[in-house]
């Protein structure tokens, strides 16, 4: 006869020593608090999605607009594509799943199709970290590295770099389809170790360049960094279930994380807007046509752009 055993034993249930169902109806209490908080947290991120959406929408106008944007370097190439995708990830899925969690309706058609929108919405984050790495790669090749050696990998970069992003993108994510082991978490991992280790290499470095020498660095960071709350709190979420007290602060405060990553492309377009003169008179062209007195800025800033100012951001990625 096989000897009886404590399963909890054999499989260190990390609940064992845990009440849940005290833990429920404590927990039932922090979910009836969040139901009329969330009226305010919704709408902030609802207000930070529009916002959001036009901050990116400016963008790409902009460089589509520009030609000397898309000549001077590669890096408003992949903006340009990040902002294409980023509108497609805050879109899609989101309004899809806030539409069905309006209509509370449960059907095999609005099931299947909501996880069609959660692959695109994968997809569309696996190109976005993507693009953001691909610029702290173009500052390593381009400006870290100024060695003779590197010429030859650095215009290979420039000229297939976005060729490569789009066939890693869709290797990642069939692979995800199939075996579903990687995620998009270990995904973002991969991500942000290089991107750790170029931020290493900036702050170490004893060659300090005087025009903008971390420019793509920096969008790199932004585009990057500001996604690591939410899988921070993704986590937290499934440590802390079991304990009240950690979980219930981990719910009050993850409508932060989620702010942070909507305002991505309002803090990238801020930074464009203050480390490039181009965008800068491209944006007081877009809302202050009709002013006079912008009119005027406009004009400044085109003719110290023409004298080939000190802040402008003039790299050359076709050589390093």
């Amino acid at each position: 006869m096989v000897e009886a055993f404590d399963i909890d034993e054999v499989e260190e249930d990390p609940f064992a020593d845990r009440n849940i169902s005290v833990f429920y109806e404590q927990i039932k209490q922090t979910y009836d608090i969040l139901h009329y908080t969330a009226y305010f947290t919704e709408s902030i991120k609802l207000i930070l999605s529009i916002l959001s959406i036009v901050a990116d929408t400016c963008i790409i106008t902009i460089i589509i607009k520009n030609r000397q944007l898309k000549t001077n370097t590669n890096i408003y190439i992949y903006i340009l594509h990040y902002s294409v995708w980023h509108i497609v990830a805050i879109t899609i899925f989101p309004l899809f799943r806030e539409l069905c969690h309006l209509l509370n309706i449960v059907h095999i058609f609005l099931i299947m199709l909501y996880y069609y929108c959660w692959k695109i919405y994968i997809a569309s984050l696996s190109l976005i970290f993507l693009f953001g790495l691909c610029l702290a790669f173009d500052w390593f090749l381009n400006i870290h590295i100024r060695s003779p050696q590197f010429v030859k990998p650095s215009a290979l970069f420039n000229k297939y770099a976005i060729y490569l992003i789009y066939i890693f993108a869709a290797v990642f994510n069939t692979i995800d389809q199939f075996v579903n082991t990687f995620g998009i978490i270990g995904f973002y991992i991969l991500v942000v170790l290089p991107l750790s280790l170029f931020n290493f290499l900036d702050y170490s470095s004893k060659n300090k360049e005087s025009n903008l020498k971390n420019y793509g660095l920096v969008l790199s960071n932004i585009i990057v960094f500001f996604w690591l709350p939410c899988f921070v709190y993704d986590k937290l979420l499934m440590w802390s279930f079991g304990s009240f007290t950690f979980h219930s602060i981990v719910l009050y405060t993850i409508f932060l994380s989620q702010w942070l990553s909507l305002s991505v492309s309002l803090v990238l377009i801020v930074a464009l807007v203050r480390m490039d003169v181009d965008i800068k008179v491209a944006m007081l062209k877009i809302f202050n046509r009709r002013s006079g007195s912008s009119k005027d800025d406009v004009e400044i800033l085109e003719d110290g752009e023409n004298e080939d100012v000190p802040n402008r951001m003039g790299i050359d990625s076709n050589g390093v």
